[in-house]
This record gives C-alpha cells, sequence and structure tokens, in this order.
C-alpha cells in the first residue's frame, strides 16, 4: 500500500513522504495464494508443494494427487470452475477424511475459525498453487523507517491538529505527524503499544469488537542433515489422526536452511494471550509426538534457540528474552471476523489481520488497503489496473 502511494500519488502531491513505524525488526515471510496476490500485482516467491503427515500415510498436496485421490473435486479444479460448488459437497460425503485434511491445511493460510466444512475445502484448493510472501523487500525503498519497541516506547498521548493531521507521541521523546494513519499490526501489538493509558478515544474500539482467539508461535530446533527424511517438503503438515483433527492435533511444520543443517520450526497453539509456560507445554508435547515419527530427531538435535525447559530452569532475564522471541513470529486467530477498516477519526484506518478473516490471509487486508488507497488517490493504481484488465478477481478455487 505504502509503496503504490509513492507510485501513483494523489493529485496535487508531487512528493509524498511515507514512513514506517517498525514494531518487528522484520517481517516473517507468510505461505499466501499465488493467484490472490498476483491480483494485486504484489510479487511472491514460489512455494514448495505441501506434504500431509499421518501415521498411517504421507499425502503430497498437488493437482496431480488431489485429481488421483478425490475424483469429485474434478470439476474445482478446471479453470472454469463449473459444478465446484457441487463437487465439494460430494466430495466431503464420499471422503471425510477430506475435511481432516482441508483443516489442516487452513492451519497454514487462514486466520480464523469456525468456518463451514465446504469453505474449508475451497480455500485448501486454493493452497495447490501457493507462494511466500515477505512484506520487507518491498518497504525497503522509498520509505522512512522507525523502530519502536512496544514496551519501551509506548503510546503516550494522539493530538488532532488543526489541519486534520494526528500526531502521535510515544515514550522517549518520540513524535510522528501525518496526514493519514494505518494500524497495520496484530491486535497484541496495538494494545502492547496503547499501555498503560489504553487506546485513544478518539480512535473509539479500535480492534475490541474482535476476539483473538488463540496465538501459534513457531519453536524452533537446529537439525543435523540427517536428523530428518530428505524427502520431507519443507512445508510439512503432521497430523496425529485421519478424523477430522483438533487444533492441537495439527502440527505445522517448516523447515529452513541454516548452516550445514537444516532449522526446523515447529508451530504450536496457545490460548488469546501468549504464555510461555503453556506454548513450551505444548512443544514438549508436540516434540514427543514428532520424536515417534522421526527416530533420528532426538540425536539429530542440535541446538534450541527457545530451550524446552526454560520456563523453570533459566533467570527471568532469560524467560523474558525468550518470550519476546516467540512474540516476534506469532500470528493471531481469531474468532470473530472485523468487517471495516474505518476508525473515529478520518485519518486513521485499522488495517489488521482480522479483517475478513474468513478469507485466506492476507487477501481480507490486501483488498481493504486497496479500496483505502482508491479512496485517497481518486482512481485505481496504475498496477492495478492492469492486472484486473488481466485476469478476473480471484475466487476460492485454485
Amino acid at each position: 500500500m505504502a509503496r503504490r502511494f509513492l507510485e501513483d500519488p494523489p493529485k496535487g502531491i508531487s512528493s509524498p513522504r511515507v514512513a514506517w513505524i517498525r514494531l518487528k525488526p522484520e517481517p516473517l515471510r507468510v505461505p499466501v495464494m499465488r493467484r490472490t496476490m498476483s491480483h494485486y500485482g504484489i510479487p511472491v516467491e514460489s512455494a514448495p508443494t505441501i506434504e500431509l503427515v499421518t501415521p498411517r500415510l504421507s499425502l503430497e498436496w498437488s493437482r496431480e494427487v488431489i485429481a488421483a485421490r478425490f475424483p469429485q473435486l474434478s470439476p474445482c479444479l478446471d479453470p472454469s470452475g463449473r459444478g465446484a460448488s457441487m463437487a465439494v459437497e460430494a466430495a466431503i460425503k464420499a471422503n471425510p477424511k477430506l475435511l481432516a485434511y482441508a483443516t489442516a491445511l487452513w492451519r497454514l493460510v487462514g486466520r480464523g475459525r469456525d468456518l463451514s466444512p465446504e469453505a474449508l475445502v475451497r480455500h485448501a484448493l486454493g493452497c495447490l498453487d501457493l507462494g511466500w510472501w515477505s512484506a520487507g523487500p518491498e518497504l525497503a525503498g522509498g520509505l522512512t523507517a522507525i523502530d519502536l519497541a512496544p514496551r519501551q516506547n509506548p503510546l503516550e498521548a494522539l493530538t488532532v491538529l488543526r489541519s486534520g493531521a494526528v500526531t502521535l507521541r510515544f515514550r522517549g521523546e518520540i513524535s510522528v505527524s501525518a496526514a493519514r494513519w494505518v494500524l497495520n499490526c496484530q491486535l497484541s501489538e496495538w494494545k502492547a503499544l496503547c499501555v498503560p493509558s489504553g487506546p485513544p478515544v478518539v480512535l473509539g474500539s479500535v480492534g475490541q469488537q474482535t476476539a483473538v482467539g488463540m496465538c501459534a508461535v513457531p519453536i524452533p530446533i537446529e537439525t543435523a542433515t540427517g536428523a530428518l527424511p530428505s524427502p520431507l517438503k519443507p512445508l510439512t503438515l503432521y497430523l496425529s489422526q485421519d478424523q477430522v483433527p483438533d487444533a492441537d492435533a495439527v502440527i505445522p511444520l517448516e523447515f529452513r536452511p541454516k548452516g550445514s543443517g537444516r532449522e526446523l520450526w515447529v508451530w504450536v497453539n496457545v490460548g488469546p494471550a501468549l504464555d510461555l509456560d503453556t506454548a513450551l507445554s505444548r512443544f514438549r508435547d508436540s516434540l514427543g509426538r514428532l520424536r515417534f515419527l522421526f527416530p533420528g530427531l532426538e540425536s539429530g538435535t542440535l541446538a534450541m534457540p527457545v530451550p524446552a525447559d526454560v520456563e523453570t530452569c533459566y533467570s527471568d532475564d532469560v524467560r523474558q528474552a525468550a518470550l519476546e522471541r516467540l512474540e516476534t513470529s506469532a500470528r493471531e486467530v481469531y474468532s470473530h471476523s472485523s468487517l471495516h477498516a474505518q476508525t473515529r477519526h478520518p485519518s486513521v484506518w485499522a488495517l489488521f489481520p482480522s479483517l475478513h478473516c474468513h478469507l485466506p490471509y492476507p487477501e481480507g487486508t490486501v483488498g481493504e488497503a486497496s479500496r483505502i488507497l482508491r479512496l485517497w488517490v481518486g482512481k485505481r493504481p496504475a498496477v492495478r489496473a492492469a492486472r484486473e484488465a488481466e485476469s478476473p478477481p480471484p475466487g476460492y478455487g485454485p
């Protein structure tokens, strides 16, 4: 959104200045659906095929495998999409395990809860063409970066100027004034930034209408090259049961190269508030199941940047550092979807991940950002207009 604003500014503004207040060192890359990002002209890296592993089988989530294993879904794989809705219902009835796989895949691309079975399967088919996206490289050029830590630099005051601009003053003698503000962070980060005075009254109950159902955090394990099977995909979902799993029965695994070995990210679920004791307890439980599946993991573990017993055997400083590391990469999952980004002040917009979170992330947020940008510049950005002429809007299918 910032990049488009710089490329195609509103009339009367020849040299716009855009600042980015960073609450994290660097945005993490996330798996996204390539079709959605391509529609909005956002470049993404190619992502590998996902593999689903259960105690009984290994399933590669690719078009060829899906067409052979679930023939009822053939209309959904057709670019025209004719008969896709009836095909999804028929496929679920004929293959109940399909819903278990779709529920697991939603853990990768979703930020919402309690979706219908048909919606889960349609979103799962969108995972047939995934990409990696990180906002960091796109925000590198033309922006002024302001680094803040929510605990050290909380928001102290919000002032509305006579011109309509808004000034935010943070602890540490840091003040930033702008004619337009976009709050694009997780709800927990926004609340931490507003402590201890609470959110400014002028913005209303920003984020209060959306409840955080749970948080997912990755705990890294540095492994030797031979500790895990080499054919294992970089994006793997381990299901401890073939039936429709609950949240704790799905363990997303993400492999990243590091030095001569690989770093394994084990994603675990915690409650609405990130708690170190709960996160490590869930991690130890998941680690036990993974060691049963991969016997070489225990002997092939080189290091754990966040030790599994850090909540009991380490100092308070080490515990706090471990908690902050988990907070940096946590992903919130919401119980309710917010439907708009407006606040009480017309110059401030709230683009939280909860926006239309019944859609795969970040489709709801990016769509709302595009709408806001059209309001600001008074026209469609040139890149977006060209993309819309080439391809139809994104849908549920691949």
